[in-house]
């Protein structure tokens, strides 16, 4: 393995030079042969916390002790606590194969893709009323809890097993190769907003007024066929340093599993449908956020950066339990940069959870909290039809953002952190598809 297969803007982070990626690599031996236990708990040096975790097939080999020099982090199966992660002859031993389980993680490759029931319908989900797709979708998490979902993992609503055990591994190996290991970005807050209904146009202008209020710019997802948004609106948006991204065509569930001429179709319509924005329209996230490798490729035809993974997800599209497990954008097995959405969606803690408006910011503030610890990248998601069905949500929004702006946090579009936060991640995307900046 070499650094360009290092997919996680977090390495480069943390090392930025990739001379300097390539020795550190050399400082990290990985088990390759097959292990043992599928799932269990990791505790990590210096750390009371155990976090459950699962392998998917990438098993670690459970062994004694002795021998290492240091233990970095170790992985617990009932009461047997045994090494994972340690230091032996100068090199960083890594008993399970991490870099594979990480793709797995990144690529979501862990659980089924099939295409939802509720997109097979012969009528559009639509039909169905909004609050009772609400109680079906509480039903499949109460189902879940019995099913995948107990093993914990990834944890709802933020997950750092995955980044701590990367980090872990590699500031490491970086203190062997005599090279330090930079610390990792902190507060950072990306503002998108999903227009999934026609009806919540007004709730553009209600958040962008409580986000003007604090200087703070965002990203407007739109549909290009499902319902009618004047260019003008958008072109206002843009003009005042916002951000237009393609939320897809009909947020019908359906896209993944399109025959690839009408998938094409769909995903560059809206490119058709607003000639005018066609050098600002880079981003894509997909209606409900349902995914899979297949679209991936797709929408790297067509766009910059994808922000549909979910970081982590109950109940949500593709059954019990889904998500990247990163709160750091990386790069996608097609080329296609993404940003993953890691803060609780409105939906889910409103009109799923029940929670109210003191629940929802405690929710918000304290996911925050843990993502900035972790140096990662907080991604949120309002919807504009939400602030019009629940009044207080808006309220509760102004009150986020003004404890984002006591933080001194900075607020970023998808685009700004694609391009400034991450340029490597693009850089690397502009290689293997020969693309040319706009």
């Amino acid at each position: 393995m070499n650094s360009a297969e290092l997919t996680s803007s977090a390495y480069d982070q943390l090392t930025p030079r990739a001379v300097d990626r390539e020795r550190v690599l050399g400082y990290i031996r990985c088990l390759r042969g097959p292990g043992g236990v599928e799932s269990g708990e990791i505790r990590f040096a210096g750390e009371a916390a155990l976090r459950p975790v699962a392998f998917f097939g990438h098993s670690p080999r459970l062994v004694a002790p002795e021998g290492f020099d240091e233990v970095l982090a170790e992985v617990q199966v009932g009461r047997s606590r045994t090494p994972l992660v340690g230091v032996r002859d100068g090199t960083v031993e890594v008993l399970f194969p991490f870099f594979k389980w990480e793709r797995t993680l990144l690529g979501e490759s862990y659980f089924s893709h099939a295409q939802p029931l509720f997109s097979r319908l012969p009528l559009p989900y639509t039909v169905i009323p909004f609050s009772m797709r609400a109680h079906l979708l509480r039903l499949s998490r109460r189902l879940s809890a019995r099913g995948l979902d107990a093993r914990g993992f990834p944890a709802w609503p933020v997950d750092v097993t995955l980044d701590r055990m990367r980090r872990c591994i590699w500031t490491a190996a970086a203190r062997l190769a005599g090279i330090p290991a930079q610390p990792l970005a902190d507060q950072r807050l990306v503002l998108t907003h999903d227009l999934d209904e026609g009806f919540g146009i007004p709730g553009i202008e209600r958040l962008r007024r409580v986000e003007r209020e604090f200087g703070y710019r965002s990203a407007f997802g739109i549909l290009s066929h499902r319902y009618h948004v004047e260019a003008s609106l958008l072109d206002s948006l843009v003009a005042e340093g916002c951000e237009v991204f393609s939320h897809g065509y009909l947020h019908d569930g359906r896209l993944p599993y399109l025959p690839a001429a009408e998938l094409d179709h769909r995903l560059s319509h809206i490119l058709t449908r607003f000639p005018g924005l066609r050098e600002q329209i880079r981003g894509f996230r997909a209606g409900q956020l349902v995914r899979s490798d297949r679209l991936y490729r797709h929408v790297a035809r067509h766009f910059r950066y994808d922000l549909t993974p979910s970081h982590s997800e109950r109940g949500g599209p593709h059954g019990a339990v889904s998500g990247c497990g990163t709160l750091h954008p990386f790069l996608g097995s097609g080329g296609l940069v993404h940003v993953p959405l890691t803060m609780p969606q409105d939906y889910y803690l409103v009109f799923v959870g029940g929670a109210g408006p003191g629940r929802t910011l405690a929710a918000w503030q304290q996911a925050l909290d843990i993502i900035w610890s972790e140096g990662g990248v907080a991604v949120m998601n309002v919807h504009p039809d939400n602030v019009l069905r629940i009044p207080w949500l808006l309220d509760v929004y102004r009150h986020f953002l003004e404890q984002v702006a006591e933080s001194g946090a900075e607020v970023l579009t998808p685009w700004e952190v694609v391009e400034r936060a991450y340029p490597t991640l693009l850089d690397s995307r502009r290689a293997e598809h020969q693309l040319q900046p706009r």
